[in-house]
């Protein structure tokens, strides 16, 4: 026993250098803090709370880092390294003030591209900043000293046998504090952010995490060159056939004819049109195959990618994606990026975003917070009286939610869900829909009778109350089901379940080849929204497009009328089909349009920040 307590009493350094970072932590945010007074609300606390979370993450990693120096017994190494990771804080506190001060953001993406102008940025900081950039290196060098002087005052204990039998307790520790969740999620901006207001965000965010992640992220956001920039936007206007305000964006007025109604969108866990019985699918959905004459159909509308954050992101940005990954986690759009939520809010709407899961999954709620969304709720706000499944609650009371929080608006509101009933391991409630023949219970056809029992329940709900008339309901599933690498295959199971419920477009079947990016502005224009846009999708109730971008694994795939291109993505040569899977020759006019398509975007999100910067 003596011999284990002596193991964790070699580790007291750790622990006391670990209370000290966290005080320093406060310190610097109750710093930040006294100058944005302004933005504080009911709910400062949890800019300390989440600091605190932040914070342990970073310590944690260095923690798992740094600790096998000190296993093998080089202690004044161990203590120059502590030493200058936190001289590295403290001076990363310092210039995240000024950098704040200009950007009301931590050091991120754009702190990493200035570096790569250094001599630019040196000279700007000695004019902009000329007291600070002075003291930068000797303030670090004087801390470093000074730390290490006090840390060689203190003694070490613990041979190397008890060290060795405690490590694995600080390396587990050590590995929960830098995952700081137990859910699937792992560190992101949705670990930090908690309100619409940005800059609470930020001031909670850690300054080396937030350099960190950007550099991370930085990995996969690459410019694309498949054509030249002015070419890329005159072909995408000419395909989308709009009346464009200037030659070098996709910027164009959105012009609704309708009323303006409150909205309810419902993104489905998986629901492809593989699925469902009103667009020819293997199984009915015997609830929407009869709701449908009430509504907008699409019959063929297709996924952007095989993920959640894909459709999530396509849904609400209407932008069409990077090959790599999307705008959930690319760096240059969680700040003042698109979202139909803006042109909602623009308009007085309430945005809300509600889960039944954990929100900071895949960056949604450090996304949606910073590009538009007022409140998102997720399984932390959900009464524990019910029971959750593997992934949160099932459908049926993430309806509930839904109904609640729009009986309690106001005025109008833009509140949008995302199900996951539907989502392996299919534990949905077994005992409300009657199995199909020859399906397991379990499995994922079961699992998408049940989505169709549970949404078509609460639409009726929502047709009883009489304050809920004036409201769109929307459906569009993130992406199909089963999709492999395959790209001829998985174009059938990427068309997706898509319907607009509206007293304004009731019966209506709209065949025409659509993608996730139109969906949103299409539903923008039913509610009554009009807005200035600069974004690939376009309303389905104005022009017609006809063709759609799919990112698999590794290809991408462009659909338009009769056939279909295949990009491989180390190279971006293509080969083209008819839908029988038929390589057919006379292409060259597809491929431009779907090079300049894609090449607009990226140049679009590009700019996205161009003038904070």
């Amino acid at each position: 026993m003596n011999f284990f307590r002596s193991g964790l009493q070699s580790y007291k350094f750790l622990l006391k250098f670990y209370i000290l970072f966290l005080i320093f932590g406060i310190i610097s945010r109750v710093v930040f803090s006294a100058f944005y007074l302004d933005v504080f609300s009911v709910e400062i606390y949890k800019i300390f709370l989440y600091g605190i979370r932040m914070d342990t993450i970073i310590f944690s990693a260095f923690t798992i880092l740094l600790v096998w120096v000190y296993l093998l017994g080089f202690n004044k190494i161990f203590k120059a390294m502590i030493a200058f990771v936190a001289s590295l804080y403290i001076v990363f506190e310092f210039i995240s003030f000024y950098f704040f001060k200009q950007f009301s953001l931590r050091p991120n993406f754009m702190f990493l591209e200035y570096f790569t102008h250094p001599k630019e940025v040196l000279l700007t900081s000695f004019q902009t900043y000329p007291i600070g950039s002075v003291l930068i290196i000797p303030l670090f060098a004087g801390l470093f000293y000074i730390i290490f002087l006090q840390l060689k005052k203190i003694s070490l204990y613990g041979n190397f046998l008890q060290k060795l039998a405690i490590l694995p307790f600080i390396l587990i520790v050590s590995f929960l504090g830098l995952r700081s969740s137990l859910d699937s999620s792992t560190p992101n901006p949705s670990f930090y952010s908690f309100s619409g207001n940005n800059i609470q965000n930020e001031l909670a965010n850690n300054s080396l995490f937030s350099l960190i992640y950007a550099a991370y992220a930085n990995g996969k956001d690459k410019k694309l060159s498949l054509m030249e920039s002015n070419e890329a936007f005159l072909i995408s206007q000419k395909t989308m056939n709009e009346t464009f305000l200037d030659l070098s964006s996709l910027k164009r007025e959105l012009k609704s004819k309708y009323p303006k109604q409150n909205v309810i969108l419902i993104i489905g866990e998986s629901f492809g049109g593989e699925f469902s019985g009103f667009l020819n699918g293997k199984y009915s959905t015997p609830n929407l195959d009869k709701l449908i004459k009430n509504g907008f159909v699409f019959e063929n509308l297709y996924g952007t990618g095989t993920r959640t954050h894909w459709g999530v992101s396509s849904v609400f940005t209407s932008m069409t994606p990077h090959p790599g990954t999307s705008y959930l986690k690319l760096p240059k759009s969680q700040k003042n990026f698109y979202t139909i939520a803006n042109s909602y809010k623009k308009h007085g709407y309430q945005n809300i975003f509600v889960y039944g899961g954990d929100s900071s999954f895949d960056n949604m709620s450090g996304f949606l917070y910073s590009n538009g969304f007022d409140k998102i709720y997720d399984k932390f706000d959900f009464e524990t009286k019910y029971e959750k499944s593997t992934w949160g609650y099932n459908d049926e009371i993430l309806y509930d939610k839904i109904f609640d929080i729009a009986k309690s608006q106001k005025g109008n509101f833009f509140i949008s869900a995302l199900t996951l009933s539907s989502h392996e391991p299919f534990d949905f409630p077994k005992d409300k829909v009657t199995p199909i023949e020859g399906e397991p219970i379990n499995g994922f056809a079961n699992s998408i009778k049940y989505a169709d029992f549970a949404f078509s329940k609460f639409y009726e709900k929502l047709q009883q109350d009489k304050s809920l008339q004036n409201t769109i309901v929307a459906v569009i599933a993130d992406h199909g089901a089963g999709i492999s690498g395959d790209a001829h295959t998985s174009i059938k199971k990427n068309k997706l379940m898509a319907v607009i419920f509206s007293k304004n477009l009731r019966n209506i079947k709209y065949n025409k080849i659509a993608s996730q990016v139109d969906f949103g502005i299409t539903l923008l224009d039913a509610s009554g929204i009009s807005d200035e846009i600069n974004v690939s999708g376009q309303s389905v109730l104005g022009k017609h497009r006809n063709n759609a971008w799919m990112h698999l694994a590794n290809e991408s795939v462009f659909l338009e009328n009769d056939k279909y291109l295949v990009y491989n993505k180390n190279d971006f040569k293509y080969k083209c089909y008819d839908y029988f899977a038929r390589e057919i020759m006379g292409c060259e006019e597809s491929d431009k349009k779907a090079r300049a398509l894609l090449q607009s975007a990226n140049e679009l999100y590009f700019k996205a920040n161009s003038e904070t910067k």
